[in-house]
C-alpha cells in the first residue's frame, strides 16, 4: 500500500468519518520484515495543539462578541429604563405648567410614574385655588362684621341721643361677637384636626334657628320652609351650625328662582333642598366659596358632605353627622 514509513496518513476529513493510518514495519528476530499499520478514526483522537489554538481562537472570538452584545443590549435597557427618568427629572427642575410626559416606549412602571405625578400636579392646583377661595372667603367674613363695627363706632361720633348710642353699641356688640364665632370655626378648619366637641351632642329644636335674614334675600315666590325633627340632637356647636346654614342656604337661594327652599334636620342629617336650577359641569366654580367652606367643616370635623341633583328639579345639599 502506498504509505509513507513513519508519516501519518489521512483520508476524508473529519465530517465523512475519515481515519488517519501510520505505517511502521518492524523486523523480526528471525529477520523477517513485517509491515505494522496503527488506524485511527478521525472521530477517536484528541486534539493537537494546533486545533486547541484554533479552537480557543473561536472561543475567544464568540466570548467577546457575547460581550460585545450583552453591553449593546444592556446598554438599551439601561436607556429605556433611566431616559424617561431623566426626562421627568428635567421636568420637575423646569418647572413648567405643562403635564408630565415620556416616550411610548417607556416601561409601564414609568407611565404610572408619569401618571400619578400628573395627579399630584393637579390636585396640588385644585388646592391651591382653593386655599385662595378660602381665604378669599374667610376675607369676606371678617371684613363684614369689621365695617359694621367702624360704621356703629363712627354713628355714635354724630349723635348724644341715649336710644340712638344704646342702639349703636348693640350692632358693635352682636358684630363682634358674630366675627369671634366665625374666627373660632375659621381657625378649627385652618387647624385640620378634629374639633374638641365634634362627638358632643346638643339638643336643638326650630326656635333655636332663626331664617329671619334669610328672607329678605329670596326672591319673589320662593318659600322658605324649616323642618327639625323632635327630640334632634346634634354634635354641632351654634356657631358651626350657623355657618353651615349661611353657607348652604345663601348657595340655595342664590339659584332659587321659583318653588321653594326646605330645611330639614335630624339626628344623623342636615339637608337643604332646593327647586333651583339644578347641578352644572361646573360646580365647584359656580356653586364656589359657600359649599367649599361648608367642605372645610366636613373635613375637620369628621363629617361627610354631598351635593346631588334632584330627580324632578333643583338639588340638594346633605351633611352626614353619623360618619
Amino acid at each position: 500500500m502506498p504509505y509513507e514509513e513513519g508519516v501519518v496518513t489521512r483520508f476524508r476529513v473529519f465530517s465523512e468519518d475519515g481515519f488517519m493510518v501510520y505505517y511502521a514495519p518492524f523486523v523480526e528476530p528471525s529477520g523477517t520484515r513485517v509491515p505494522l499499520y496503527l488506524v485511527v478514526g478521525s472521530r477517536d483522537i484528541e486534539f493537537g495543539d494546533d486545533s486547541w489554538n484554533i479552537l480557543m481562537l473561536i472561543s475567544f472570538g464568540l466570548m467577546a462578541f457575547l460581550i460585545a452584545f450583552l453591553r449593546f443590549s444592556l446598554h438599551r435597557l439601561f436607556d429605556g429604563l433611566m431616559s424617561p427618568v431623566s426626562e421627568l427629572c428635567e421636568q420637575l427642575t423646569a418647572n413648567k405648567e405643562e403635564d408630565f410626559h415620556v416616550s411610548e416606549r417607556s416601561i409601564d412602571e414609568i407611565k404610572a410614574l408619569k401618571h400619578h405625578l400628573n395627579t399630584y400636579k393637579q390636585m396640588k392646583e385644585r388646592l391651591a385655588k382653593q386655599e385662595m377661595k378660602f381665604a378669599k372667603y374667610a376675607s369676606h367674613e371678617l371684613k363684614t362684621p369689621i365695617a359694621v363695627v367702624i360704621g356703629a363706632a363712627n354713628l355714635q361720633a354724630m349723635k348724644d341721643d341715649p336710644d340712638f348710642q344704646s342702639k349703636q353699641r348693640e350692632r358693635i356688640l352682636i358684630a363682634a361677637n358674630n366675627m369671634h364665632a366665625t374666627v373660632e370655626v375659621l381657625l378649627s378648619i385652618v387647624k385640620q384636626e378634629n374639633v374638641r366637641d365634634a362627638h358632643q351632642l346638643r339638643p336643638i329644636s326650630s326656635q333655636d334657628i332663626s331664617l329671619d335674614k334669610y328672607y329678605k334675600k329670596l326672591n319673589t315666590g320662593v318659600q322658605l320652609l324649616l323642618s327639625v325633627e323632635p327630640d334632634t340632637q346634634i354634635n354641632m356647636s351654634p356657631a358651626v351650625l350657623d355657618m353651615v346654614l349661611k353657607n348652604l342656604l345663601n348657595n340655595a337661594i342664590r339659584f332659587t328662582e321659583k318653588g321653594k327652599i326646605e330645611v330639614v334636620i335630624t339626628n344623623n342629617s342636615i339637608k337643604v333642598i332646593d327647586s333651583g336650577c339644578g347641578l352644572n359641569e361646573e360646580v365647584d366654580t359656580e356653586h364656589g366659596l359657600g359649599l367649599l367652606i361648608v367642605k372645610r367643616l366636613c373635613d375637620s370635623y369628621g363629617w361627610a358632605f354631598s351635593l346631588t341633583e334632584n330627580p324632578n328639579e333643583g338639588c340638594c345639599a346633605e351633611l352626614n353627622l353619623s360618619c
